[in-house]
């Protein structure tokens, strides 16, 4: 990626991503705690294959919010990039399109003129 395309990156994709980074960090260290937890549970008496719905509620309740945050920053700093360069996209068509010169309509009407002198 050249120096010029990263400074085409509009500020708010950057900003979600470095959201979305935080956010995956931070999911990974609620698993490790939720890992954590759980071993302690267990060198306390607890049974994880009797009671596998609880744990499992446990992970799913403590995790996915995390997941959901994170996924949910990078689509939105996705989203926010594409828009970007399409509404860019569309302002170099209409400088682009300023320049160019349009072509006379009335050709035809040029072509019979000059036969009609013949």
């Amino acid at each position: 990626m050249k120096s010029s395309d990263i400074k085409k990156v509009p500020k708010l994709t950057v900003i979600l991503y470095i959201c979305a980074i935080l956010m995956a960090l931070s999911t990974i260290f609620i698993i490790y705690k939720s890992n954590v937890y759980i071993s302690d549970l267990v060198k306390e008496g607890f049974d994880p294959k009797k009671e596998l719905v609880e744990v499992i509620n446990y992970y799913l309740v403590t995790v996915t919010p995390f997941v959901f945050y994170t996924i949910s920053l990078i689509t939105l700093g996705y989203i926010v990039k594409k828009i970007y360069y399409i509404t860019e996209v569309k302002e170099e068509i209409k400088e682009k399109s300023i320049y160019l010169e349009r072509v006379p309509e009335n050709k035809d009407d040029e072509i019979d003129d000059f036969f009609s002198d013949i």
